[in-house]
């Protein structure tokens, strides 16, 4: 029955996309469509948060994919971690509010208007949240979600239970957040939310290094401030003073076959004799994204050179069954291999474990060969449940489950 009811489904949205609005004979028809099919949306999400929280509670994705549901929803649904999250946010609370439940499912607000009353209704002292929730509810049917949030705000302040300057100082710190992710086009996006005291240091030391480098500086104040930030990184990974990460100072990963760059700098000593030649299209390795090798010879030129040689098969290091212990070198190329995120296939973690695909203890070795860096999630289910990782001679993993299983890692919750 559900699968016939999305093919149905699925032939409305078709045939209401074949409709050209024009022929819906002026603009206020369009309008009032416009305004049904926004109202539609906003009923289905209600239906698929109904999805996302039996999934939740059954640990769906964790079983059939080896991922919790916000991460399904990232890494298999390739939607944004902000609307992951939204989504996981408001599934999870539905059974507690059905006012917002019930509102949601008549297309009268939307995810993001629910997100902004669960955000409130946390602070809520008990004794209030059923006639806030409903308050809010109704004021949702007519202003957005910004709007909504000042709102909330004069809501606390009427009722009487306005936080006091600790209590604010403390809800800021709190909900503080900062978010690093890799886009398409081989950038990082940067962005989050700082405390008030938090904000300060970090203004007060990109101002000090934000100074104009005379009159050919032609950078931006946005250009100047991201080039202040990345002097500040460099500064504190110069110093030496950080924390160990995986057994070694943190550093950047520079990885070039030794080939493409000998070609480069031959080409550089022959357009200075007078030969000439198109720029050579080989490129390095940077923490996982390639790029050209004249930046590759810029960051060496500053940097303490870890050679990895690179085999013809791809096998970087073996030392066999010397040592359970990771050997540092061996850590570095399960690193270069995974380009510095979880070795499970699409999931978006930082590296943090390295593990033996053959257990030590059963006879596996201590080598590239038979290890795979994974996030602590996954090292987890790996050790946990009926999944097994695989290793192939070209270095791709794939995952598989015992088909025959009914349960998921013991003790383990999304």
């Amino acid at each position: 029955m559900s699968a016939a009811l999305i093919t149905q489904l699925n032939e409305v949205i078709t045939a209401l996309g074949q409709v050209d609005p024009r022929e819906l004979g002026s603009g206020l028809a369009v309008i009032q469509r416009t305004e049904d099919l926004l109202k539609a949306s906003n009923r289905l999400d209600a239906v698929i948060s109904t999805q996302l929280q039996v999934m939740h509670i059954d640990r769906s994705t964790e079983i059939e994919s080896g991922r919790r549901t916000r991460g399904w929803l990232v890494e298999e649904q390739c939607r944004s971690k902000p609307e992951a999250s939204r989504r996981m946010t408001v599934a999870r609370a539905m059974p507690e509010h059905p006012v917002i439940a019930d509102a949601l499912a008549r297309g009268e607000i939307n995810l993001e208007h629910a997100q902004v009353i669960l955000r409130l209704l946390r602070s809520t002292p008990p004794e209030l949240r059923d006639v806030v929730e409903k308050a809010l509810v109704d004021a949702a049917a007519y202003v957005d979600p910004s709007a909504l949030a000042a709102f909330c705000r004069d809501v606390k302040q009427n009722l009487g239970w306005a936080e006091d300057k600790q209590e604010a100082d403390q809800r800021r710190y709190d909900s503080r957040w900062l978010t690093v992710s890799d886009t398409i086009e081989g950038m990082t996006s940067i962005s989050g939310m700082l405390d008030p005291a938090g904000a300060a240091a970090l203004k007060a030391a990109l101002h000090a290094m934000m100074s104009k480098g005379g009159e050919e500086d032609t950078r931006t104040s946005q250009q100047r401030r991201a080039d202040a930030l990345v002097s500040l990184a460099n500064r504190a990974l110069d110093a030496g003073e950080l924390p160990e990460v995986n057994g070694e100072r943190p550093h950047i990963s520079l990885t070039l076959a030794w080939e493409d760059l000998k070609r480069d700098l031959q080409q550089q000593g022959d357009t200075l004799t007078g030969e000439f030649h198109d720029r050579y299209a080989g490129g390095a390795m940077l923490d996982g994204t390639e790029v050209s090798i004249a930046t590759a010879r810029m960051l060496a030129c500053d940097a303490g050179i870890i050679p990895i040689t690179l085999g013809g098969d791809g096998e970087i290091l073996d030392i066999g069954r010397r040592t359970r212990t990771w050997p540092l070198a061996i850590l570095r190329a399960l690193l270069h291999q995974c380009g510095g995120r979880c070795g499970w296939p699409k999931c978006h973690g930082r590296a943090e474990h390295a593990h033996h695909l053959q257990y030590w203890s059963l006879g596996g070795q201590t080598s590239v060969a038979n290890g795979v860096y994974l996030c602590g999630f996954h090292h987890r289910l790996i050790h946990h449940s009926d999944w097994t990782i695989t290793k192939h001679p070209d270095t791709t993993i794939t995952v598989h489950r015992d088909p025959t299983s009914t349960t998921g890692p013991p003790g383990w919750h999304p």
